[in-house]
């Protein structure tokens, strides 16, 4: 007897996706459920989190961790109360089995234990290798780390500066042209002739003004329309 009310009180405890009729152990009425779709509370932290870490690859990692986290909710429909929930993607529940049922909502997936672990391996490796090879956006602004110690004057010419280090260069293949710039251009000293476009001010100085002026210089041939192609920052 006390078997058998044990598994009348686990069953009362399950939970669908979509609505059932419970008895609700609020209001002790017998009701058909309403069921809301809600994320965790700390989605919102952890979207942020892969945003910054993965890049443009989050658009396909925020909404798969969208999807892990979203549970049905069941509601009371006379008391409103929570009564219970159910994760619209569930996990084997015995990862020791030879198969694996992964629910996907209403749907339901059944693979071997060696090819769901290959898979979720393949993944790892796969967003891993983009956190270390992916685009670094701001390399003007913060080329790279310095290699070259001695300076000395080198006889390349704007134009092959482009075809190695120009923009385009840089969105092809960022990691390669990092490398030319390390080799070949970082520290030295080159002559090359421009038009002045417009100076600006930056004060660097947190309590005491230290007014650094920046001289904007426009190439031949020009990279933009509309920026200047080189900065030339002097001293104060």
């Amino acid at each position: 007897m006390k078997k058998a009310n044990e598994e009348a009180s686990t069953d009362s405890n399950k939970f669908d996706i979509t609505p059932m009729k419970k008895t609700c152990q609020f209001c002790s009425k017998e009701v058909t459920t309403y069921v809301e779709q809600e994320a965790n509370s700390f989605f919102g932290i952890a979207a942020l989190v892969i945003v910054v870490v993965f890049g443009f690859m989050s658009f396909i990692l925020v909404p798969l961790g969208y999807m892990l986290t979203l549970s049905a909710v069941h509601r009371c429909s006379r008391c409103l109360q929570r009564m219970g929930e159910k994760q619209f993607i569930g996990l084997p529940e015995d990862f020791s089995q030879p198969v694996w049922h992964i629910r996907l909502g209403k749907c339901s997936v059944v693979t071997a234990r060696m090819y769901a672990i290959l898979a979720s391996i393949i993944l790892l490796v796969v967003s891993c290798y983009y956190v270390y090879l992916r685009p670094n956006y701001t390399f003007h602004e913060a080329p790279l780390t310095h290699h070259n110690e001695e300076s000395s004057r080198i006889s390349t010419s704007w134009k092959e500066y482009l075809v190695d280090c120009g923009g385009e260069k840089i969105i092809e293949n960022s990691v390669h042209t990092k490398i030319i710039w390390n080799e070949k251009y970082e520290n030295n000293v080159v002559e090359w002739s421009g038009f002045f476009a417009d100076v600006k001010y930056r004060n660097k100085g947190f309590i005491f003004p230290d007014i650094e002026p920046n001289v904007l210089i426009k190439m031949e041939p020009s990279e933009s329309t509309v920026f200047a192609d080189l900065v030339l920052t002097l001293p104060s």
